[in-house]
């Protein structure tokens, strides 16, 4: 019995360093994907925002050379801020700058509006979170119609805190919103819908499966994106 207990708390031992070891591997790989996921966020904003330089300068030089400083701004948050997370009211501000950015290029057809709870703006939220959503309705939204209109809510429920994106251009129809939540189901990053599939993601390594993104479509009327997360507030 000695020698049987003596295995036993070997085994154990070794049954916990390899524990230890691939939880730290799962950790390294989790982290190393979130980083790619953010990484995916930065050219796809720069080239956005230098179209909208180049319809500037042939329309108004004074619109560009705001165009060129909400831009140093914008990069200054998403390419020079390290950390991970951030504060809502942050991530709002630079979503604010984003914002104008279009405003200017589509000569102030975008109706923004913000519906914010002020006792979540502390929130800590993952840094760009809301932004690949609302370029994700700019996108998509002109299609039938020459004037959006963009909404961003921030609700608390409970320990949970909701953020959402919502624009009034028609949604998607139902072959494209199947193909969205296929997309968002699948463990293979997509060709495209990319900012829809890396908040999702990152949400999930981040928080865990209980917190990821839901779609409400609603053909012919609006599209919305929810995000939901923990409240954390520091």
């Amino acid at each position: 019995f000695h020698t049987l207990a003596k295995q036993y708390k070997t085994l154990a031992e070794k049954l916990q360093l390899l524990i230890k070891n691939n939880e730290e591997l799962s950790s390294l790989k989790r982290n190393s994907e979130i980083r790619l996921l953010e990484a995916q966020f930065n050219p796809h904003f720069i080239l956005n925002a230098l179209e909208s330089l180049r319809y500037s300068l042939h329309l108004d030089i004074d619109a560009s050379h705001e165009i060129i400083t909400a831009l140093s701004n914008q990069l200054k948050y998403s390419l020079y801020n390290f950390q991970e997370d951030t504060r809502l009211k942050d991530d709002l501000s630079y979503v604010d700058g984003y914002i104008r950015l279009h405003e200017i290029r589509f000569d102030s057809k975008i109706i923004y509006k913000r519906e914010i709870d002020p006792g979540l703006l502390d929130a800590v939220v993952p840094k760009l979170v809301i932004q690949p959503l609302v370029e994700n309705s700019i996108k998509y939204g002109f299609r039938y119609q020459d004037k959006l209109t963009i909404t961003i809510k921030a609700y608390k429920d409970g320990e949970n805190l909701f953020i959402s994106v919502t624009d009034d251009g028609h949604g998607l129809k139902e072959d494209e919103y199947q193909e969205v939540m296929d997309m968002l189901q699948s463990d293979i990053p997509p060709d495209h819908h990319i900012g829809l599939y890396s908040i999702n993601r990152r949400i999930a390594l981040l928080y865990g499966d209980g917190y990821r993104i839901e779609i409400v479509n609603k053909e012919g009327e609006s599209f919305s994106v929810i995000i939901k997360l923990p409240l954390i507030v520091n």
